[in-house]
Parts: C-alpha cells; structure tokens; sequence
C-alpha cells in the first residue's frame, strides 16, 4: 500500500530524522524567541503592580497632604504676622516713615531723631534697638502720639520721657497767632505747639538679623 512506510530503508529513516532535527530546532527556536517576550511582560507586570501601589498610597496620602498645605499656609500667616511685630532687621526707614506719618495727623514736629548712645542690647532670642527723639505738640497732641506710636504692628516701647515748655519762642507765638484766628472746634490743645518731649524708643529685632553681633 502506498501508505505503507519502510522504517527499515535508509531514505525513510534519513527524512524521518531530519524533520525530528527540524521540529527540535524550531522548538528552541520557538523558545528562544517566546522566553525573553515572557520574561518582559513579567517584569511590565511587576512594574504595572508597584506603580498601582504607589499610586493607591499617593491617593490615600491625598487628604493628609491637603491637611498639610493648610496648616503651611496658617504657619505661613502667623510667622509673617510675627516678623511684622519681631522683625528680622531693625528697619530704620520703615520707622521713621510710621513716626513722620503719626505726627503729621497729630500735628506733631519731629526735632530730632537719632540712634541712642545706649549700646545694642542683645538678649537671648531678641536684640533691643534704642533711639532718642525730640518733639513738638500740644500736651494732648503729644499724649495721642504716644498712644499711636505704641499701637504699631511693630513692637514699640517708650521710655525715658522728659517733658518742658517749648523753647522755640517764635513757634510757639505763631501758633498762638494761628489759633487766634481759627474760627473751628479745635482748641488750644490741638493747635498750639506748646510742650517739647524728649525720650527714648525701643524696637525689637531677632537675633537672626543684623544685630546678631551685638555685644
């Protein structure tokens, strides 16, 4: 029978064992090839995992980091409401503009401003900056400006107050002359120039700035 095959001839043994050769090789080579595909998409699968995972942490950490960027922002506002009353550096300019700009609405003239001959007092988390003033007021005006002064975001202490009649002559007559002829409600008090005050301001810097090397 035509499908009748002779094991025993040399011709049908030698085909017969080089497909057996052939599928061996196309098996490894199938192998060689599937393996390192397999092997990648195992590790895109681990990969795919951890990232989940660090994905789901990230989310369930979400709320919390919310949480945290308020409370920054709270701490933010609060330190910056701090360095406005504590500041880093004695802002002397900054100062001198808020006390120029008090005594102007009290009608108030600033005869002298100067760094006191105190020395820098450094403490142990503050340094205390000192300056002596002079200025010209009504008793009242005076008073309001003191009331004003201490009222400053920045911390503001005064002392040392020394107190006389105005020994500018001449002022002190043109104010008189100026009141005579005003016909409003202010009186002698808001208008007359009357009292000369000397006395001290304190400010208060942190270590952290420039009067860190005070002695």
């Amino acid at each position: 029978m035509a499908n009748n095959i002779d094991f025993s001839d040399v011709k049908t043994q030698r085909t017969i064992f080089i497909v057996f050769i052939g599928i061996i090789i196309a098996g490894l080579i199938g192998f060689f090839q599937i393996k390192p595909q397999t092997e990648n998409l195992k590790a895109l699968k681990e990969t795919s995992t951890a990232r989940q995972k660090e994905l789901d942490r990230i989310l369930n950490l979400k709320p919390q980091l919310e949480k945290m960027r308020i409370d920054v922002a709270n701490l933010q506002r609060e330190l910056d409401s701090l360095e406005s009353i504590f500041p880093v550096n004695s802002d002397v300019p900054g100062l001198i503009t808020d006390i120029t700009e008090v005594a102007r609405i009290q009608r108030i003239t600033i005869m002298g401003f100067k760094p006191s001959k105190t020395p820098i007092l450094k403490k142990e988390y503050y340094v205390e900056n000192y300056y002596e003033l002079s200025v010209l007021g009504s008793y009242h005006n005076i008073g309001s400006f003191f009331a004003r002064v201490a009222n400053f975001d920045l911390l503001v202490n005064i002392d040392r107050v020394n107190v006389k009649l105005n020994p500018n002559t001449k002022m002190f007559t043109d104010d008189l002359k100026e009141f005579d002829l005003y016909t409003g409600r202010k009186t002698s008090d808001d208008l007359v120039r009357s009292v000369l005050a000397n006395f001290r301001i304190t400010t208060y810097s942190s270590l952290q700035g420039e009067g860190a090397n005070a002695k």
